[in-house]
């Protein structure tokens, strides 16, 4: 068994396991052997060792220190603390930050134990020699038997005496880097170890362990005698680190401006604010991005400027390997994983897909059982977790590094471990492809389409592909902004019989479109709906209103299945696809918006701007000067209302009375009011294209505009201009 008394792996800075074979020498000078200098908090064997940046990492700092001076209510009967986070996360940083200052205070005891108990009571050294003499092979013992032997018997006396009874005596033992115990069953031995020495012995010290969440480890935390005395202390979002991370990159360049050879080459507003936030967004509030981004972009061989374009993907990297350290850590951890296809299976269906999936949905679309997910990645705890959200409890991957799937994505960086996107896109497209009739849901429905824009082009899939429309399919399912981009990668990107795969689809997807057309255009509504599609209207700003104009939320009835009312307006991508369509004869058909479809489409704006203009109300000013009057000079009122229009006097009563009603119907009143400019300027477009159509020339020549029209003076008066145009052009 290695020793973990006298240096370790898993103690401050790490450094080897040694065992002891030989009885030739003196027992310290065999102490000494078992004693890794590198695991002393202020070693100078290990280079650049971590320590929190200043003014980083305070609360955490603050929390530690609390807890060691007894301050803190709720660790307060904590003899173990456990700091725990993902990989980078900065825990070895905090552990040293926290030796340095307890070695200030006088409290650190040890970070190599036995040999630092030696140093703090010299008076116990010949004690432990004694136990080292006495059994020669005491390093290759059961970890119980090296504490009893070497710590807890040797401190029996101070102990007894009460010497660590005092605030001021040495208390704390800091154990950095547990999960690094390459037999994950030694991880829970030296925590079971620990936890017997302080129930039978009554060991007088506290234990600072940082470690990643390893499985093993989390599980001995949560049962047993150890739960009972330790404190749970994770490094999460609750200590903003992002705030931290962006402080240290702040201050970091700051330093590379002022100090590098060449910092006369740097501009004086380098680096830009939007290159800093994508270093903290791709950070995710673990330093070892950071740093590794510090470390390479302060190279003094090299411009930095130049160096962070490489970092951020703006320049492209030659022989450079901005990533190498956090490349070796994503290495190391993969290394580690026992079942590696199905976990890359797992990985790469979460990375590619659009949206956060529920692990349940995920295992059902992957055919594994229930739990699986949580089992398989198992060894990438310090990676990724599976974690509850909401009332339902239901199980999300929650990914602590945002450039993993950098990583992943780049074969010279993973190598063995490369997720190649086009084909895993190709893979999970032909598994949606295959449960099409079935139900899924928008947010599968919306990876079925991203997955085939950016899949490679295999023989499964171009076989899946050619049986079925499915650009038809993403329009049934409101998915339309999917469309174009399908079509266009299979142009583009399917080299082998992708025209003739992207005509038939493109084909397909116009019979689907003149069906639903042939539909619409029975609605002389809906023929409005189409007739304005090239019109211009911002539809976050005017969306009640479009929808008020049109009926859209009374009678839509599920008829608009090519979205005229939303993303036709809301997708560029997908409105110049639509719009294509319309504008074409050898797709549109029959169906193209004719100068009869815009005259049957006028004649419903007129007839809903006939309706609404005796409903408009006036404006809201003149409405409260005109109460004002009433309230003032009551005795005035009845003149007031026999001067003014007979409509708008009634309005003026009517809008008394909604002043007194809930906002709700005062926002609707407002909103038909937007409504009846819309018709309007709709109407002002349609008109100029329609033809001759009996319906719309009685109309017209009615001039259905009531004196509230008032209120838009402006787009009144282009209608008048265009009726009196289509008056006269048709004779």
């Amino acid at each position: 068994m290695a020793s973990i008394i006298s240096g370790s792996q898993f103690v401050i800075a790490g450094g080897n396991f040694h065992q002891i074979n030989t009885t030739s020498k003196d027992p310290f000078e065999r102490l000494l052997e078992a004693t890794s200098p590198a695991a002393f908090h202020d070693s100078d064997d290990v280079y650049d060792c971590p320590k929190c940046h200043p003014n980083t990492r305070v609360d955490v700092l603050n929390k530690i220190m609390d807890w060691i001076h007894n301050a803190a209510p709720k660790t307060r009967d904590a003899l173990i603390m456990w700091l725990y986070g993902p990989a980078g996360s900065g825990k070895s940083a905090i552990a040293r930050s926290i030796a340095d200052l307890c070695a200030e205070e006088g409290i650190l005891i040890a970070t190599t134990i036995a040999y630092q108990i030696s140093l703090c009571f010299p008076d116990i050294r010949d004690r432990i020699s004694g136990a080292i003499g006495h059994d020669p092979f005491i390093f290759s013992r059961s970890l119980n038997s090296q504490i009893s032997s070497l710590i807890t018997g040797p401190l029996q006396g101070r102990i007894g005496a009460g010497y660590f009874n005092t605030p001021n005596s040495p208390r704390i033992i800091i154990i950095d880097g547990l999960d690094e115990c390459e037999d994950r069953d030694s991880q829970v031995k030296i925590l079971d170890a620990i936890s017997q020495a302080i129930r039978h012995y009554h060991l007088p010290f506290i234990f600072l362990v940082a470690s990643r969440p390893e499985p093993d480890i989390r599980t001995a935390f949560c049962f047993g005698y150890l739960s009972q005395i330790s404190s749970r202390n994770p490094l999460d979002d609750d200590y903003l680190p992002s705030e931290d991370v962006r402080l240290f990159l702040h201050d970091k360049f700051a330093e590379i401006k002022n100090s590098h050879p060449f910092c006369a080459q740097i501009p004086s507003n380098w680096p830009s604010e939007d290159a800093l936030r994508t270093l903290v967004d791709k950070s995710s509030g673990q330093f070892i991005y950071a740093s590794t981004v510090v470390k390479f972009i302060k190279s003094t061989r090299h411009r930095p400027p130049q160096r962070l374009e490489i970092v951020l993907g703006i320049r492209p990297a030659k022989h450079e390997m901005p990533f190498a350290e956090l490349d070796a850590l994503y290495m190391h951890i993969f290394s580690s994983v026992v079942d590696l296809e199905p976990v890359m299976h797992i990985l790469a269906y979460r990375l590619i897909s659009r949206f956060d999936m529920r692990v349940s949905e995920m295992e059902m679309r992957l055919s594994l059982d229930p739990g699986d997910i949580a089992v398989l990645l198992c060894d990438l705890t310090s990676l990724i977790s599976v974690e509850e959200f909401g009332r339902s409890k239901e199980s999300f991957l929650h990914i602590f590094h945002a450039s993993l799937q950098d990583f992943l994505f780049d074969q010279s960086r993973s190598k063995q471990f490369w997720i190649n996107a086009p084909l895993r896109c190709a893979e999970f497209a032909i598994l949606y492809l295959k449960d099409l009739r079935t139900y899924l849901t928008p947010d599968e429905t919306q990876n079925i389409g991203g997955y085939i824009a950016d899949a490679a082009l295999t023989p499964e899939l171009r076989e899946s592909v050619a049986k079925l429309s499915l650009a038809s399919y993403l329009a049934e399912r409101q998915c339309l902004d999917l469309i174009p981009r399908f079509l266009t990668h299979i142009k583009s990107h399917w080299k082998i019989d992708g025209a003739s795969i992207y005509i038939d689809q493109l084909q397909r997807f116009d019979h689907f479109a003149r069906g639903i057309l042939a539909n619409m255009y029975t609605d002389s509504r809906l023929t409005a709906l189409v007739a304005v599609a090239k019109l211009d209207i911002d539809i976050y700003r005017h969306y009640d209103a479009f929808n008020d104009l049109f009926s859209l939320r009374k009678s839509q009835d599920g008829r608009d299945k090519l979205s005229f009312s939303w993303e036709a307006r809301l997708s560029s991508d997908y409105r110049r696809f639509i719009l294509k369509f319309l504008d074409d004869p050898s797709r549109a058909g029959l169906y193209l918006l004719t100068g009869e479809r815009y005259a049957t489409a006028a004649v419903y704006l007129l007839k809903y701007i006939c309706n609404q203009s005796e409903q408009t109300i006036p404006s809201y000013s003149t409405v409260q000067r005109k109460l004002k009057k009433q309230v003032n000079a009551p005795w005035n009122w009845r003149n007031i209302v026999a001067k003014a229009n007979s409509s708008e006097a009634a309005h003026i009563v009517r809008w008394q009375r909604l002043t007194k009603q809930p906002m709700k119907i005062l926002r609707s009143v407002h909103i038909s009011g937007r409504a009846f400019w819309l018709a309007l300027r709709c109407l002002a477009y349609v008109l100029p294209r329609a033809d001759s159509s009996e319906a719309l020339t009685v109309l017209a020549h009615q001039h259905p505009f009531g004196p509230l029209t008032r209120n838009h003076r402006r787009s009144k008066k282009a209608v008048k201009r265009e009726i009196a145009r289509y008056l006269a052009k048709i004779g």
